[in-house]
């Protein structure tokens, strides 16, 4: 039996209004799959998502099955894998970045998924839904390839790497000698701080396109 979806998860799923998004939109072309990683990084929402579904694969404490939103890394294809669910898609995503079908994902990537799921982590997606959230060229780039750790600027923003971060199209290594000869797009988590946390770059060299 499928649970009612409470207001406050169809507010989520929709954005939030005003000015503020207004201004992201207009100076960072924030889209709406930021708007809800942002969410699902804030504390003061954790309950709110688990409600929504989007931090976990079930709620077993009430259903077998839930229906909602859950937003998270890709970890694996065969249909696609977020937070611990094999959600079966019809191969098709929505983005406003390029990306038109399932294949074309990469690890790493986040998505926004629409649809339901039990608690033995198997789920069918209505909607898959992915928008970078920084693309564009590099101001500068540190790596520690002994840690594993580094940071990157881009479009006057810092953004944390980790070896937890999916790295296509370059090493990070090849990205850190020579910053200013690649373009980037970035899935990442928004931190309470205001910066961010890669989860994926993909990189291209300066001239081509994603």
């Amino acid at each position: 039996k499928k649970k009612k979806i409470p207001f406050y998860c169809r507010v989520l799923r929709r954005g939030r209004p005003g000015t503020q998004q207004q201004a992201w939109r207009r100076t960072m072309n924030r889209k709406p799959l930021a708007i809800a990683v942002k969410l699902a990084m804030t504390g003061a929402l954790a309950g709110a998502l688990a409600a929504c579904g989007g931090g976990g694969s079930g709620d077993a404490s009430t259903s077998d099955a839930s229906s909602g939103t859950s937003v998270g890394a890709v970890s694996g294809f065969g249909s696609v894998y977020v937070n611990g669910t094999r959600f079966e898609t019809n191969g098709s995503v929505s983005s406003d970045d390029g990306l038109e079908r399932e294949d074309q994902l990469e690890k790493g990537m986040i998505l926004k998924i629409e649809g339901d799921w039990d608690d033995s982590g198997q789920g069918r997606a209505d909607k898959v839904s992915y928008d970078d959230t920084l693309r564009g060229p590099i101001s500068g780039m540190s790596w520690d390839e002994v840690t594993r750790t580094g940071t990157l600027t881009m479009l006057g923003q810092s953004i944390a790497l980790d070896g937890k971060t999916v790295f296509r199209g370059a090493t990070p290594t090849a990205l850190a000698d020579n910053p200013q000869g690649y373009r980037i797009r970035v899935s990442a988590w928004r931190l309470e701080d205001g910066s961010f946390r890669a989860s994926f770059v993909g990189a291209r060299a300066i001239g081509l396109e994603f």
